[in-house]
């Protein structure tokens, strides 16, 4: 059959431009068809588009190549030199609207476009280790590459977002009541919190909780996941970590840090709070603040935490226990190597305060009493939870005929049906 005669195919006999520009043509009009086409191209002819020449025209076919590729569903490079496939990264990278790319190979001719591009997967093949060591993730075989991006890249994304901004809502809760302190201390530049807790709060008392989270939450199960592909695109082009989320914890940490601060200054309009009459002093008024604050950033975190292991909650709650112990070791002994020692039996002395626990419980539920109400009337988001009958074709168990093709066959028939 003559090449001519076949739809879209034309050999750039005249120059590169014109060739691009004609088929860039033709695509517009099959698309009105409402039809998906794809695009192939070798890399002799690559070349004459992507490499620079004195021609002035030279980025004018760059941009027609471009929207070529963009108006089809399909585009397969064929025979091209390894800084070949870097350059088609570089280009899809520096479009507009700065997509991020994702550059997948098994030898050593990939290393260049695993390096070009913003996430590079590296396949332990027969081809040696080149791509796996230049890469930012290695998978043995090309069909985990679904787990990787629809379960791990979905999750890992959501945990780190929350984690960065966990830790900047509660290191806001924590400096806000110290700066507001000030403006009731004379600006002397008094400490409402004692040295230990100021050292501990962010190594011991808040790290551990946020560690286990960042690791292992799962707000959707894998399974899940794997069967919805659509749910990769609520976490795309950085959508947990924009504006409004930002926004979300920052009202929310100087929410909190208003009500920690004035709350126990209102409990201190009399601080006559014993039965015998003793008054509580200034180191009472931080660690009543301090430990509504401990206990308050951590049982938002468990508000927020959907998948509950053994680890989850030996973290969480050994870390309220911890807090209180180490309050009451650190204050009931007399350390001998401490010139002053500001705590010694405040902690125990302000709990045998009954206004002191009513305010730490009624502080504590009030801060988390936004949290409560979102949990409470937010309607669930339906996320498929009621799990179909997978069939062979959609990822179940293979027959034999399906097992015994070809691996790469196998990958993509059969495995790897769900397309980003």
């Amino acid at each position: 059959m003559d090449s001519n005669s076949v739809p879209g195919h034309h050999t750039p006999t005249a120059s590169p431009g014109s060739y691009c520009t004609h088929t860039f043509l033709s695509i517009q009009s099959w698309a009105t068809a409402n039809q998906e086409y794809g695009f192939i191209i070798d890399g002799a002819t690559l070349s004459l588009v992507l490499n620079p020449s004195p021609d002035a025209n030279s980025s004018r076919y760059k941009s027609l190549f471009l929207q070529i590729c963009q108006n089809c569903c399909a585009v397969l490079c064929c025979r091209m030199a390894p800084l070949q496939k870097a350059q088609i990264v570089r280009m899809v990278k520096n479009s507009k609207g700065s997509p991020i790319t994702l550059s997948i190979g098994d030898g050593a001719n990939d290393v260049s476009m695993i390096l070009e591009a913003h996430v590079g997967i590296g396949i332990k093949g027969k081809e040696g280790r080149q791509a796996v060591r230049n890469s930012d993730y290695a998978i043995p075989k090309l069909k985990h590459l679904k787990k990787l991006l629809l379960a791990h890249g979905h999750l890992y994304y959501v945990r780190i977002a929350h984690l960065v901004q966990y830790f900047f809502y509660k290191n806001l809760c924590f400096i806000l009541p110290q700066f507001l302190y000030q403006f009731f201390c004379g600006y002397s530049q008094q400490p409402l919190y004692d040295a230990a807790y100021l050292t501990m709060y962010n190594i011991c008392f808040t790290s551990m909780p946020i560690l286990a989270y960042s690791l292992l939450e799962q707000h959707i199960c894998i399974e899940v996941l794997m069967d919805n592909a659509t749910l990769y695109r609520e976490v795309a082009k950085n959508a947990m970590l924009r504006w409004g989320p930002f926004v979300y914890w920052t009202i929310l940490g100087v929410f909190q840090g208003l009500l920690f601060f004035f709350g126990v200054r209102y409990l201190f309009s009399n601080p006559a709070l014993q039965d015998n009459g003793q008054v509580f002093g200034n180191w009472s008024y931080g660690t009543i603040v301090f430990t509504v604050l401990v206990f308050t950033v951590t049982l938002k975190l468990a508000l927020d935490t959907r998948h509950w292991t053994w680890i989850n909650h030996f973290v969480i709650w050994g870390s309220l226990a911890f807090y209180v112990f180490f309050s009451f070791f650190w204050g009931g002994i007399i350390w001998p190597f401490l010139r002053q020692q500001r705590l010694y039996f405040v902690f125990a002395n302000m709990l045998s305060s009954v206004s002191a626990w009513l305010v730490i419980i009624l502080l504590i539920l009030l801060s988390l009493l936004p949290d409560i109400l979102l949990l409470v009337f937010r309607k669930p988001k339906s996320h498929a939870q009621q799990k179909k009958p997978r069939s062979p074709a959609a990822g179940g168990p293979q027959s034999p005929q399906a097992s015994a093709r070809p691996l790469l066959m196998r990958t993509f028939s059969d495995e790897s049906n769900t397309v980003i």
